[in-house]
């Protein structure tokens, strides 16, 4: 919804898939990864199983994203600290109830891996505020496995996020759906072709 109110009435009220192959892959892959995370998967073969009409190439590429979080110095300080995993959350803030599913949970902190293909974690900073609040964590990080970062948010960001999201969730009970299109957010939006108010939807007509 903070990325764009439109974006967010296509996708959980409408339920529309979105259009483009490329990002159906994408996001095909990312649920690879997380399933190799999850379950210890590091072959190819045992992997396909959970997707077997996905392209080899595609299988391997999510391996090799799995394993950067087994390697990368980056994830070093979360990599042994895991208590739980996949863990299901249901959170009730400010009248409206959120449900998601932790990708990982340490002592303190929640962490989310991410196989996004641009560093942007603004655009998931009420996704990781959300799992903090809902498990009572400090901190939340994302592991960025396509670029070898892990960010984090600490406590001061998340009590920010936690204002930002009040705001928020009135305008979604509110009914208020405004688009707030922009080239940065139209580019990598999965509705910009059948979206009217998209940045250069004009140019379509």
């Amino acid at each position: 919804y903070a990325c764009c109110p439109q974006r967010f009435e296509f996708s959980i009220l409408r339920g529309h898939p979105g259009l483009g192959e490329g990002i159906a892959i994408a996001g095909r892959i990312g649920t690879l990864v997380h399933k190799a995370l999850e379950s210890g998967i590091r072959d190819i073969e045992a992997l396909a199983r959970f997707d077997p009409g996905m392209g080899r190439e595609s299988i391997e590429e999510a391996i090799v994203l799995a394993q950067q979080f087994d390697r990368h110095p980056s994830y070093a300080s979360v990599r042994e600290g895991i208590t739980a995993q996949e863990q299901n959350i249901r959170l009730t803030f400010a009248g409206l109830t959120f449900n998601g599913r932790v990708d990982a949970i340490g002592e303190d902190w929640v962490l989310d891996f991410k196989t996004d293909r641009e560093f942007a974690p603004e655009y998931h900073r009420f996704q990781l505020w959300a799992y903090a609040e809902a498990v009572g964590a400090k901190v939340a990080r994302i592991a960025y496995l396509r670029h070898d970062l892990l960010h984090t948010f600490g406590a001061k960001d998340l009590a920010v996020t936690s204002k930002e999201a009040a705001t928020l969730v009135g305008q979604i009970l509110a009914g208020d759906y405004t688009a707030t299109p922009s080239s940065e957010v139209c580019r990598v939006c999965p509705y910009t072709e059948i979206c009217e108010f998209a940045d250069g939807a004009g140019d379509r007509e």
